[in-house]
């Protein structure tokens, strides 16, 4: 009896690691492409909050590096209150905001997503430049931890960076 429970023993422990290894775990960058098509729009289009922050942990952060006068620092704050501010002026003007290119860094349940994006907003023109964002893996889906932007410049272009055509 005991010869023939070792190795069912071993066969149960093999079935279970190559069942693990397969499990299907969504790709981070999936769930930043998400969040952006959620707080894109067109003009007079409502965007719903319960969908966006179905992506964002709760104490996630919004981080901008773009300097005036020369000078840069992040601006941090909430992305709920970055939601709170902007959403009124995207959904009344609209905003469009998509990843040209994602490059992703992942170990176990961390994730390091930055992609060069192109934006619109209203009538203006299309601004580019390049996000950073941090997701932690809960065991059943990605959260955004933290969103850092800035914008393309004369003196660090996207297209350089990330091997873009056009």
């Amino acid at each position: 009896m005991r010869l023939f429970s070792v190795p069912v023993v071993a066969l149960a422990f093999l079935f279970c690691a190559a069942h693990a290894q397969t499990e299907e775990i969504p790709a981070p960058q999936d769930t930043v492409a998400a969040f952006l098509k959620s707080i894109s729009g067109k003009a007079g289009v409502s965007r719903s909050i319960e969908e966006i922050n179905q992506y964002l942990d709760t104490d996630a952060r919004t981080m901008n590096a773009i300097g005036k006068d020369g000078k840069t620092r992040p601006a941090i704050q909430p992305t709920s209150e970055w939601l709170e501010k902007g959403l009124p002026h995207w959904e009344k003007s609209g905003y469009i905001e998509e990843c040209l290119k994602f490059e992703v860094q992942r170990y176990g349940n961390i994730a390091q997503v930055m992609c060069p994006y192109v934006f619109t907003f209203g009538d203006n023109a299309p601004v580019q430049g390049v996000v950073s964002l941090q997701l932690f893996y809960t065991g059943t889906e990605w959260k955004i931890l933290s969103y850092l932007f800035t914008h393309e410049s004369p003196d660090k272009t996207i297209n350089e960076r990330f091997e873009l055509e056009g």
